[in-house]
């Protein structure tokens, strides 16, 4: 898994794709997201409460704003379906760190 780089204030993109055993892409019954940030505190955003955007058959897209310089790790999920990808992003400070 490769670590992606941006400033604070940026606000990436996150994509998480659900597929099935045989790696097809489908729409789980639910879909969460739940990111830590640096100082470990765990949000958990979801479709259902229109704070996710369905890209697609089985692809979601959430724009995190990168308020706070650290190691920020997320995780796409689905309580009923599994999880479908995790992954982190670092915010840096000031660009030249």
């Amino acid at each position: 898994m490769a670590t992606d780089s941006y400033d604070i204030g940026d606000k990436p993109r996150l994509t998480g794709t659900f597929t099935d055993i045989t790696l097809a892409v489908f729409d789980p019954t639910d879909v969460n997201l739940t990111v830590k940030s640096p100082l470990g505190i765990s949000t958990t955003y979801t479709y259902a409460a229109a704070e996710i955007t369905r890209a697609s058959t089985g692809v979601y897209t959430y724009d995190l704003l990168l308020d706070r310089a650290g190691l920020w790790n997320y995780r796409w999920f689905s309580t009923t379906d599994g999880v479908a990808e995790t992954g982190e992003i670092i915010a840096l400070a000031d660009p030249t760190d």
